[in-house]
């Protein structure tokens, strides 16, 4: 399954391809409902493996969540969905995974240096009477050699 994730946010990320190599991630400013981003381990760099881990929760009911897209391109979200307003998203989401952290190897493949993509996390929140949303800032990543 990671395997085939990883293949699916590579292809979904070719369409921006870039041409430095330098790594990078980077937060996304004004992205998410406050100034909590995700946490990264590894490195964005072909044959190595890199992870996503969302922040904290607000509650002990919530169930994280990570959004995987192809390029920043934010959206702010009503409320509901989001808990509070202002919330943005960094980016349309292509991949949306139910779980706190997300790690895969980087196909060992040099056309995919300079692929950018675009990760964001959350918490889907058990508030009564209904769920909503709380975003963490968003993280642009850069593929490199």
């Amino acid at each position: 399954m990671r395997t085939f994730l990883s293949v699916v946010l590579a292809v979904a990320a070719t369409a921006t391809l870039a041409v430095s190599a330098t790594a990078q991630v980077r937060q996304i400013p004004s992205t998410g409902c406050g100034n909590v981003y995700p946490t990264t381990t590894g490195s964005p760099a072909i044959g190595q493996g890199f992870g996503i881990i969302a922040g904290p929760c607000r509650t002990v009911a919530a169930q994280p969540v990570i959004f995987f897209g192809a390029s920043v391109n934010t959206l702010t979200l009503p409320v509901p969905p989001a808990c509070t307003s202002g919330c943005v998203m960094a980016t349309r989401p292509l991949i949306v995974l139910q779980q706190s952290a997300f790690r895969a190897l980087i196909p060992n493949d040099r056309s995919l240096i300079g692929v950018k993509f675009v990760a964001q996390t959350g918490c889907v929140e058990a508030i009564r009477p209904a769920f909503c949303i709380t975003l963490h800032g968003g993280l642009a990543v850069q593929i490199t050699a």
